[in-house]
């Protein structure tokens, strides 16, 4: 899933900095409008999310991973990725906000420029991908398989999508 997450925060990065050409050339039209608000919906619901998967299940189990004897050298490294990721959360979160209110003039059919963020905003989360994918990632599959489980059903649940478990799915 968090895979899956990456590949629509790279179409929609790489959307955004085609809208921004596009709104240059073309003008603030439906189409532009239209994309502009698919991207705000995805970066205001689906990204947030994936940053609480990672922040609230994934980091946690994989630092519990690393007390409990994986090898201290290696285990430090990620435990400092895992570190500057968090880091980037934050700052992709205020860097969002003023590409979103760029985002929203378009919705409205107003013909404004990037800001100079954009590109910023995408380079930062490609970057932030790469360490995830790299260096991050690779470990959950040391995770026990129940440890796996808890997580994909936490992130299942943030999403609201109910426990396979419950009695509301029966």
């Amino acid at each position: 899933m968090l895979l899956s997450c990456h590949d629509k925060v790279k179409r929609f990065t790489d959307l955004s900095l085609r809208l921004a050409q596009y709104v240059h050339d073309q003008g603030a039209d439906e189409q532009a409008a239209t994309a502009a608000s698919r991207i705000r919906h995805y970066f205001q619901v689906a990204a947030p999310l994936h940053h609480q998967d990672e922040e609230k299940d994934l980091f946690p189990a994989l630092e519990s991973l690393f007390e409990t004897g994986q090898d201290r050298q290696q285990g430090t490294q990620v435990l400092e990725q895992m570190e500057l990721l968090r880091k980037q959360h934050s700052t992709l979160e205020s860097t969002w906000a003023e590409v979103d209110e760029w985002l929203e003039q378009i919705t409205r059919h107003e013909r404004v420029a990037a800001p100079a963020l954009l590109q910023q905003f995408v380079d930062l989360y490609r970057q932030h991908m790469h360490i995830e994918e790299n260096f991050v990632f690779p470990f959950a599959e040391q995770l026990d398989k129940h440890q796996q489980a808890e997580i994909c059903l936490q992130m299942a649940m943030r999403r609201g999508l109910k426990s396979p478990n419950s009695k509301d799915s029966e």
